[in-house]
């Protein structure tokens, strides 16, 4: 059991830059307890936009990480172990200095009680003695990013050594203590990025480069010879990749001369060689290596060659993870050079040189932290209506007066500027890419449906029958009609999904043209697919219909690409580069040709499109060959349009449409030019010079129009009863052992022992006898939306295999926005079945790319969290942005939208551990370091942070889903292939690409960690991370038990904790009077044997009933579940039979 330590609640103010604090604990401390605004698929009965009251707005111009940005607790426990704990002796070896959660604190060498050096929420580890001892150096992110740092030896005149925006740590002392030697993070196209080692003078300058990222990859954990001339690192020469075989070796030790420049490699074995450490005499480099399922101390003879291993009782190191922060944590030589200070074993270690004898250095800490509350907000996930956000294609008629879109998979038709949508009537499945023709007579769009596959079709714009114009079934997107209307222009996919492939699958897709009577498809060039996180290219014609405009993005190198926008005539020939731009979505033309609007990292653009033969121009931003303004204001930008001849723009991003003319944005740029003007005109003699004002701000004038689609939530009518049934309700460790539930609708009406709930006349009686029921199994970290472009199919076989095996909800921390955010909404309609699904949407990532969300202030972060919310999220992923204030910005900001943060966690535990005291919801993914000790248990359980583990890609070593893959044979599971599409699982399946023996298996020892944090009161939530859909979630539940943790500690991991952290508890999660009908019917009892939870016999969610190895629906109708698209004539495996449904 956790002994809570006192606990208060900081009031503290942001400090401003005259000594005034803002006084925000009683603003800032009610927020979580207001009433949650969100407006989408999990919003209340009316759309009111409120948010929380704003309290950063002081912040934005100085920010300090290290204090606190809203309602924190200060809390206090003592410690006597730590984990992963660098340490160092004095050079008069009288006193260590090591890092504990966060902190430096300094211990006599003989043990005791430890004294504190540095505090507060600032994140300060990896601390090195000075030569001569009167200093310290370290790493501490309390300028915002992790920089190297140095002060005096008793903490005080703490001063940067670097500055820079980059991760740089690792820190190492030149012995004339006027050199450091560091790391510097390069974050590139990769969060996990690569590695540099740099020598800085400690009196300023930005360093001089030793190490070069093409040449070695990664360097790291630097320590100068006695006499200088030498550095010694650990190096991995190539980028990380995961289940690299450790005992080979992937590390070794280098040494650069500083005299001759030369690099040469000093170890070679097997096991691989990390974290030299070099005696005082310069004659021994002690060091680290794998040695079977142990991580050992070793011992290089620098003058012989020779080698030895020293001792055993070392913690796992991390060569097999992204080692951010190092391989192993640094320990040190005593001066005499006789023994060695490692920690090991959660305690700090004497091991004496002639005998291996270790000696345990005990010592006490008393902890002091400021955590701050965990961002956690109810959830209205069970209204009556919900409002459609994903509105997509929105087209507006060439007048401007009727706006055609797509959502939920139909067309809808509204009056401008604010008349009710209205559904259109289409033919051939699901509607999806409205277009008009020019002179506004006519709609064309595109059909799927998972029986036939899709088609394009033509019908009046005011709606009427409609032609189909294709006869070849294909993945058909986004038509645009010629100028007089005769042809349409479109994408067409190269047909994967009717080879057993998902919609997504597509490598390649054509531009083609079809006769807008209808007829024969014409190709026109081919282009690469640019993923399920990329919007398919739009096309469109020139003014005289005698080109053809589009979009392709090419891979010019590692992580680097080049979008163009090209030219070309119907037949395919003449193909011009008109354009091109480093990371742009949508470029589309003017109807004059000349101009262009571009979206690109979720902003859009004007530019000029000009005339210059076969000259490809560059766009660079506003200082670039020709004119670039951006006239989205901060809400985001998507499906970009031309309307009214050329005259308007508009585009939309979630419920709303925008609007702005052409003439606006030109007088953007002259006024600009009339003001630069006047700088240069010198004022008359006396008068003061004038300051040009812009009153704007640079904002574009625009209009905002209000797509107000509202559905009814989609639930059955009438009343079950499940009798007879063991009950795991989760109301603590309660078990009724013959119990009974009603259910009218989709609710919970009554449960409790059969004696005493009566079962209501008429109601569908599903007699549980001998069997176990539980509440649906929640997925806090489910990746199922990275499998189709633009075109939605009727269902997804995802969903079917997770609700078969009982997750009847999922939350997807990293998805295509556009995929998962429509299937939401398909979902809570009723147009699709699937399990409740939530989503952060795409991740707010740290690294280059198309989508990255550029965090460099606090606005930024406001940004991005309105731009997500618009679109239903709830919740945003911040995925490795490098910086603390970075991270600490995107927490602020989500407050104030009353969103919750699941970050991820990197495999970096100094970033972790920072995160959890930040006030972030989750922590997702396994903290790498194994074993965990009671430091990170306690941090937890006083925290309000939910530990995510995935155990089945666990960080830090061999992940459990190779476990389980050898263990289990999934490829031949009966059910499984029901749901999922066989050649998917063959290749997932059946060769497995690594074994090894037990003892071996990291994700083993992440379990252990995470019942630590359990019985210290904090909370585990299970993520299966999409590795195996359907029986994945189950397989994560399993490995929650190899690690020590209760069968029903463990379903409830499964169950009510993610209820919890999502901010669902109030309708998800137990099994309670007034809750959603969730539930799972097992024919065997989990709690005798966790391995049951698999044996379902029914699934119920939203209280539909279905059956758990068919998926039939047995309630409140019986149906057939629908053919899945690979399950088709065309696409099943020969020697298959036609599914069981």
């Amino acid at each position: 059991m956790s002994v809570r330590p006192l606990r208060f609640t900081l009031r503290l103010g942001l400090r401003l830059r005259r000594g005034l604090a803002l006084g925000l604990a009683l603003a800032v401390s009610i927020a979580p307890h207001l009433a949650h605004a969100h407006v989408g698929a999990h919003e209340a009965g009316t759309d009111t936009a409120k948010t929380v009251a704003d309290t950063t707005k002081a912040a934005s111009s100085d920010w300090f990480v290290n204090t606190t940005h809203g309602p924190a607790d200060t809390v206090r426990f003592e410690l006597n172990e730590g984990s992963w704990m660098s340490v160092d002796v004095s050079p008069d070896g009288r006193t260590l200095v090591f890092d504990l959660l966060g902190d430096l604190y300094t211990l006599p060498i003989s043990g005791g009680t430890a004294a504190r050096l540095t505090s507060g929420p600032a994140w300060d580890y990896g601390p090195r003695w000075s030569p001569d001892g009167r200093r310290l150096l370290f790493t501490s992110d309390r300028g915002g990013c992790d920089n190297v740092w140095a002060m005096n030896r008793d903490g005080s005149d703490a001063r940067p050594v670097t500055s820079e925006k980059r991760v740089v740590n690792q820190a190492a002392w030149s012995p004339d203590g006027e050199w450091v030697a560091c790391k510097k993070r390069i974050t590139d196209y990769s969060s996990l990025g690569t590695a540099e080692l740099w020598l800085v003078n400690l009196r300023g300058g930005s360093g001089v480069q030793l190490t070069a990222k093409g040449d070695l990859p990664e360097a790291g954990e630097p320590v100068f010879s006695p006499d200088g001339r030498y550095l010694y690192y650990s190096a991995r020469p190539s980028r990380y990749a995961y289940d690299r075989n450790v005992y080979a070796g992937i590390y070794q030790i280098r040494r650069f001369d500083r005299v001759t420049g030369d690099a040469t490699v000093i170890t070679d074995g097997f096991g691989g060689s990390c974290r030299p450490v070099l005696s005082p005499d310069g004659k021994t480099m002690a060091f680290v290596r794998r040695e079977r399922l142990k991580t050992v101390l070793g011992l290089f003879d620098l003058e012989r060659g020779t080698e030895r291993i020293l001792w055993d009782g070392l913690d796992d190191d991390l060569m097999e993870s992204f080692a951010f922060n190092g391989v192993y944590p640094n320990f040190a030589f005593t001066p005499d050079g006789r023994s060695i200070v490692v920690s090991g074993g959660g305690q700090f270690n004497r091991v004496e040189l002639s005998t291996g004898k270790a000696t345990r250095i005990p010592f006490t800490a008393q902890v002091e932290q400021v955590i701050s509350h965990a961002l956690r907000f109810p959830q209205n996930i069970a209204s009556d209506q919900f409002r459609v956000r994903m509105i997509s294609w929105p087209t507006p008629s060439p007048d401007g007066r009727t706006l055609v879109f797509a959502a939920i998979g139909s067309l809808w038709s509204q009056a401008l500027p604010n008349g009710t949508p209205k559904k259109l009537v289409t033919q051939g499945g699901l509607a999806y890419a409205p277009t008009f023709s020019r002179d506004g007579r006519t709609l064309a769009y595109v059909s799927w449906n998972d029986r036939e596959g899709g088609h394009v079709w033509t019908m009046p714009a005011g709606g009427g029958g409609s032609k189909r114009l294709t006869s070849i079934p294909a993945q058909y997107a986004n038509p645009s009609f010629s100028p007089d209307g005769s042809r349409l222009v479109l994408i067409r996919g190269d047909n994967a999904p009717l080879r057993g492939h998902d919609l997504g699958d597509e490598g390649r897709a054509e531009v083609v043209w079809v006769p807008a009577r209808g007829g024969v498809v014409s190709r026109v060039t081919d282009l690469a697919s640019r993923g399920s996180t990329r919007r398919m290219p739009r096309v469109s014609w020139d003014a005289k219909g005698e080109r053809i405009h589009y979009v392709s993005t090419e891979q010019t190198g590692p992580g680097e690409e080049k979008t163009s926008l090209w030219s070309i005539r119907p037949d395919g020939t003449d193909k011009a580069e008109l354009l091109r731009f480093k990371f742009a979505e949508e470029v589309i033309p003017s109807p004059d040709g000349k101009w262009a609007a571009y979206v690109e990292q979720f902003n859009a653009y004007l530019t000029a499109l000009p005339e210059v033969g076969r000259k490809v121009v560059e766009i660079a931003g506003e200082d670039g060959p020709v004119p670039v303004k951006k006239f989205t204001n901060d809400e985001g930008a998507d499906w970009i349009n031309w309307t009214e001849g050329g005259r308007r723009l508009t585009w939309s991003f979630g419920p709303r449409l925008y609007r702005t003319r052409l003439d606006s944005v030109l007088a953007y740029w002259d006024t600009r030019a009339i003001e630069a003007g006047r700088k240069v005109i010198p004022p008359a003699p006396g008068a003061k010079k004038a300051e040009a004002k812009d009153e704007s701000g640079g904002r574009v004038p625009t209009d905002t129009l209000e797509i107000s689609l509202w559905l009814p939530r989609a639930k059955p009518a009438g009343t079950i009863a499940l009798t007879n049934g063991r009950l795991i309700t989760m109301r603590g460790d309660e078990v009724v052992e013959n119990g009974t539930i009603v259910i009218r609708d989709n609710r919970i009406t009554a449960i409790g022992p059969a004696a005493q709930v009566a079962v209501p006349a008429g109601a569908r009686v599903f007699d549980c006898k001998g069997k176990t029921l539980m509440p649906g199994m929640i997925d806090t970290h489910a990746h199922l939306h990275f499998n189709t472009l633009d075109i939605i199919p009727e269902q997804q076989w995802p969903y079917w295999c997770n609700l078969a095996y009982g997750v009847t909800t999922t939350h997807d921390p990293s998805a295509s926005t556009y995929s998962v955010f429509t299937e939401s909404e398909m979902v809570e309609a009723g147009v699709m079945k699937g399990p409740r699904t939530w989503s952060t949407g795409y991740i707010l990532y740290g690294a280059d790319g198309a989508g990255k969300a550029v965090v460099n202030s606090l606005d930024d972060a406001k940004h991005h969290l309105k731009r997500l919310k618009s679109l239903g999220a709830f919740s945003v992923k911040s995925y490795m942005q490098p910086r603390r204030e970075q991270r600490q910005w995107i927490i602020a900001a989500a407050r104030a939208e009353s969103m919750m943060v699941m970050p991820e966690g990197g495999g970096n535990l100094e970033m972790d551990l920072s995160m959890v005291v930040d006030g972030h919801t989750s922590n997702e993914h396994a903290l790498p370091v194994t074993p965990l000790r009671d430091d990170v248990a306690q941090l937890f359980g006083h925290s309000q942070t939910v530990e995510t583990p995935t155990l089945l890609v666990a960080y830090g070593g061999l992940s459990g889903e190779h476990w389980f893959y050898q263990h289990y044979e999934a490829w031949n599971n009966p059910k499984l292939l029901r749901f999922y599409p066989r050649g998917a699982l063959d290749a997932r399946a059946i060769r497995r690409p690594v074994m090894t023996i037990d003892g071996d298996w990291h994700h083993i020892k992440v379990a252990q960690g995470a019942k630590r944090i359990l019985d210290r009161g904090g909370k585990v939530s299970l993520g299966a991370h999409g590795q195996l859909q359907g029986l994945g979630p189950h397989w994560e539940l399993w490995g929650l038990t190899q690690g020590g943790i209760g069968n029903h500690d463990a379903l409830r991991c499964a169950t009510l904790t993610g209820a919890w952290e999502l901010g669902m508890d109030r309708d998800l999660g137990s099994l309670e009077t007034g809750k959603l009908a969730d539930i799972v019917v097992m024919d065997r009892n989990p709690l005798d044997k966790i391995e049951n939870s698999d044996s379902i016999r029914y699934v119920l969610k939203n209280g539909e009933v279905f059956d758990g190895e068919t998926m039939r629906q047995l309630w409140p109708v019986e149906k057939d579940r629908p053919r899945f698209l690979f399950e088709s004539e065309n696409t099943r495996m020969p020697g298959t039979e036609a599914p069981r449904r």
